[in-house]
């Protein structure tokens, strides 16, 4: 994996944290309707699996990504994505592509 591959994934990940934090805001104390359970607890759910999928791309930019599995890391995301239709999930990968595209992976 060239380095300007390693550098979007890292734009990635750090833009996927803003993005739970996004849609974590929406949880905060005083501002749930309690007639929204079901709402809360989609969210709750997408923000722990956002979490673990963002967490093993940063795990991997540790060991500088040696031994990340990049079909199995984009196919964890398809699955995500059709799970959560709502969220505009597929952003993700859009953003991750431009910043290869483009260059703009540098961090």
């Amino acid at each position: 994996m060239d380095e300007s591959v390693k550098s979007a994934y890292r734009h990635l990940g750090l833009t996927g944290y803003a993005g739970i934090q996004s849609i974590s805001s929406g949880l905060k104390v005083g501002t749930l309707n309690l007639g929204t359970a079901s709402q809360v607890n989609s969210s709750l759910r997408l923000i722990a699996l956002l979490s673990e999928w963002f967490g093993k791309l940063m795990s991997a930019n540790v060991s500088d990504f040696r031994e990340f599995n990049e079909e199995e890391f984009w196919g964890h995301h398809l699955s995500i994505c059709e799970t959560y239709p709502g969220y505009n999930l597929e952003a993700y990968k859009d953003l991750f592509e431009d910043s290869v595209s483009h260059g703009r992976g540098n961090s």
